[in-house]
């Protein structure tokens, strides 16, 4: 088994956050291979564009973009759920001396690294595109999905090591997208009146520990309740399906997302585990329904 692959196997059973139940979809047809530039593209808004696609055999991207404001869009070319969770190592900290450390002491091994957001949970199909800054360092990009059964696995292949190097003045300077705000609070969520369509949504974490957000379009007839209790018992078909969102990005810290909302209910939810009480932000309040019209 190579390093990396030995890394992000270790990876996912020691992490302290929980992520969404894995599913496959048999109807969707992937279209050809992906093709991806060596490089990030700076866009009209004076961002630098890092294009993310995933496929059944693992992420296709640039393997060094900028450091710096960066837009950043997965697409899932594969069947099943995918999404793209970023790690930074530590400075000094090396892939192999986090893949040792997670082998003989995996709470410890988590002092090596820090949640650096990256986009949120799609279907087979999906796209989500974030905006956020990105510091110089080496990272690593997981899929981190759980099972029916409860644990935790990372999908085959479903990661990749990237570094992110120099600064960009140009992607810097860009100013963070966002014509309405979501604050992620310790524990909770505020959430505007939101219409059908396109949105971009600053996402402000004024809280002092890591949040996330998944957005979640609630089956009918299913309540907030029913989202909570699948959260806790994640067994059988979900009440609810992938929406979107932003994943895990540190307090005091802002990105942006972009949501494409159809009329419905929804719930938004943090899975991140409190390091602590070991519980779900979710079971301490990071749970919230809202109604698109």
């Amino acid at each position: 088994m190579s390093l990396d692959r030995r890394l992000v196997v270790l990876l996912s059973l020691a992490l302290v956050t929980t992520a969404c139940v894995g599913r496959r979809s048999s109807e969707y047809t992937p279209p050809a291979a992906p093709t991806i530039p060596p490089t990030t593209a700076a866009r009209a808004d004076g961002l630098s564009s890092f294009d993310i696609r995933v496929t059944d055999d693992g992420y296709v991207s640039a393997d060094q973009v900028p450091a710096g404001r960066l837009a950043i869009t997965l697409h899932n070319d594969g069947h099943g759920q995918r999404n793209a969770q970023f790690l930074r190592l530590n400075d000094g900290v090396s892939l192999a001396q986090l893949a040792a450390t997670f082998q003989n002491e995996q709470r410890s091994a988590m002092s090596l690294v820090s949640f650096a957001g990256g986009p949120g949970t799609v279907p087979p199909g999906g796209t989500q595109e974030v905006v956020q800054d990105l510091v110089e360092g080496q990272y690593v990009m997981v899929t981190l999905l759980l099972g029916e059964d409860g644990f935790q696995y990372v999908p085959s292949g479903m990661f990749k090591p990237f570094r992110v190097v120099g600064a960009s003045a140009a992607s810097t300077s860009a100013p963070l997208p966002g014509d309405e705000r979501i604050l992620l609070e310790d524990f909770g969520f505020a959430i505007p009146p939101l219409t059908a369509g396109t949105h971009t949504l600053r996402l402000d974490n004024v809280g002092k520990v890591p949040h996330e957000i998944l957005v979640k379009r609630m089956a009918p007839q299913k309540t907030l309740a029913d989202a909570l209790a699948f959260v806790l018992t994640p067994v059988g078909t979900p009440p609810y399906a992938d929406a979107g969102g932003a994943l895990v990005f540190p307090g005091s810290q802002s990105v942006s997302m972009a949501l494409d909302l159809a009329p419905g209910q929804y719930v938004a939810i943090c899975y991140f585990r409190d390091s602590v009480t070991r519980k779900t932000h979710a079971e301490l309040g990071m749970i919230r329904d809202f109604t698109v019209d």
